[in-house]
């Protein structure tokens, strides 16, 4: 179950992480819309991108504990190629 209330929260939170391990990376709002399960953001670093949803992450961040480490590793190897 996850810890956070809300998505709004839980996007807090996962923008937070992203801004301490990896200084320089901005977020882009690709998709938007009334309601935040519609939008859909994308990071950009170096010339890399990695878009996400954060409303989707949240869903799954209801069944698995490790959903945001596991979306900043991701990150982290695209960085890396």
């Amino acid at each position: 179950m996850s810890d956070f209330l809300n998505i709004h929260e839980f996007n807090g939170y996962l923008n937070d992480m992203i801004d301490e391990r990896f200084p320089g990376t901005e977020r882009y709002i690709v998709n938007g819309g009334d309601y935040i399960k519609d939008f859909i953001v994308e990071l950009r670093k170096d010339g890399k991108t990695l878009r996400y949803s954060p409303s989707e992450l949240f869903e799954k961040s209801k069944d698995d504990e490790d959903i945001i480490e596991g979306f900043l590793e991701q990150w982290q190897t695209v960085l890396l190629q």
